[in-house]
Protein backbone atom coordinates (compact mmCIF):
# COMPACT_ATOMS: atom_id res chain seq x y z
CA UNK A 1 0.00 0.00 0.00
CA UNK A 2 1.35 3.41 -0.88
CA UNK A 3 0.63 6.51 1.12
CA UNK A 4 -0.56 9.67 -0.60
CA UNK A 5 2.08 12.33 -1.06
CA UNK A 6 1.27 15.68 0.50
CA UNK A 7 3.16 18.52 -1.12
CA UNK A 8 4.87 21.07 1.09
CA UNK A 9 3.95 24.60 0.17
CA UNK A 10 6.26 27.41 1.17
CA UNK A 11 4.64 30.83 0.99
CA UNK A 12 6.41 33.35 -1.21
CA UNK A 13 7.58 36.32 0.77
CA UNK A 14 7.03 39.61 -0.98
CA UNK A 15 9.47 42.46 -1.02
CA UNK A 16 8.84 44.86 1.87
CA UNK A 17 6.66 47.91 1.51
CA UNK A 18 7.91 51.45 1.78
CA UNK A 19 9.63 52.86 4.84
CA UNK A 20 7.38 55.52 6.43
CA UNK A 21 7.69 58.54 8.71
CA UNK A 22 11.21 59.49 7.61
CA UNK A 23 12.50 62.62 9.33
CA UNK A 24 15.86 64.38 8.99
CA UNK A 25 16.89 66.83 11.71
CA UNK A 26 19.97 69.03 11.17
CA UNK A 27 22.16 70.20 14.03
CA UNK A 28 25.33 71.89 12.78
CA UNK A 29 26.91 69.39 10.39
CA UNK A 30 25.05 66.39 11.85
CA UNK A 31 21.87 65.03 10.26
CA UNK A 32 19.78 62.66 12.38
CA UNK A 33 17.50 60.35 10.38
CA UNK A 34 14.58 58.45 11.91
CA UNK A 35 11.98 56.20 10.23
CA UNK A 36 9.49 53.35 10.66
CA UNK A 37 10.21 49.99 9.02
CA UNK A 38 7.58 47.97 7.14
CA UNK A 39 6.85 44.33 7.97
CA UNK A 40 9.21 41.81 6.40
CA UNK A 41 12.31 44.02 6.32
CA UNK A 42 15.69 42.43 7.03
CA UNK A 43 17.68 45.62 6.51
CA UNK A 44 17.58 49.18 5.24
CA UNK A 45 19.43 51.14 2.59
CA UNK A 46 19.99 54.84 3.16
CA UNK A 47 20.33 57.11 0.14
CA UNK A 48 21.88 60.58 0.03
CA UNK A 49 21.01 62.63 -3.06
CA UNK A 50 19.97 59.43 -4.86
CA UNK A 51 23.22 57.55 -4.16
CA UNK A 52 23.48 54.64 -1.72
CA UNK A 53 25.15 55.96 1.43
CA UNK A 54 25.03 52.88 3.66
CA UNK A 55 23.14 49.73 4.66
CA UNK A 56 21.91 49.13 8.22
CA UNK A 57 20.43 46.22 10.18
CA UNK A 58 16.64 45.74 10.35
CA UNK A 59 16.33 46.68 13.99
CA UNK A 60 17.77 50.10 13.13
CA UNK A 61 15.25 52.90 12.78
CA UNK A 62 17.76 55.74 13.13
CA UNK A 63 21.02 56.76 11.51
CA UNK A 64 23.29 59.76 12.09
CA UNK A 65 25.22 61.43 9.29
CA UNK A 66 28.22 63.26 10.73
CA UNK A 67 30.26 65.96 9.00
CA UNK A 68 27.65 66.40 6.28
CA UNK A 69 28.92 68.75 3.56
CA UNK A 70 27.35 72.21 3.20
CA UNK A 71 24.37 72.54 0.92
CA UNK A 72 21.01 70.99 0.19
CA UNK A 73 20.70 67.24 0.75
CA UNK A 74 17.91 64.78 0.05
CA UNK A 75 17.60 61.54 2.04
CA UNK A 76 15.54 58.43 1.31
CA UNK A 77 15.43 55.06 3.07
CA UNK A 78 14.28 51.73 1.65
CA UNK A 79 13.74 48.33 3.25
CA UNK A 80 14.90 45.06 1.72
CA UNK A 81 14.69 41.31 2.28
CA UNK A 82 15.82 38.17 0.42
CA UNK A 83 13.32 38.90 -2.38
CA UNK A 84 14.44 42.43 -3.13
CA UNK A 85 14.30 46.05 -2.20
CA UNK A 86 11.05 47.85 -1.55
CA UNK A 87 10.26 51.36 -2.72
CA UNK A 88 12.16 54.28 -1.27
CA UNK A 89 10.53 56.42 1.37
CA UNK A 90 9.27 59.90 0.71
CA UNK A 91 12.20 62.33 0.49
CA UNK A 92 13.47 64.49 3.32
CA UNK A 93 15.42 67.51 2.13
CA UNK A 94 17.42 69.84 4.34
CA UNK A 95 20.17 72.41 4.25
CA UNK A 96 23.50 72.01 6.07
CA UNK A 97 25.66 75.05 6.66
CA UNK A 98 29.17 75.09 8.06
CA UNK A 99 29.79 77.92 10.51
CA UNK A 100 33.19 79.59 10.58
CA UNK A 101 34.66 79.45 14.06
Amino acid sequence: MTLPITPTVTPIQAIPGAVTKLTAIVSGTTVSLKWTNPAGAVGNRIYLNGILLTTVAPEATTFTVTNAPSGWHTYNVSAYNANGEGPQSASETNFVTHQNT
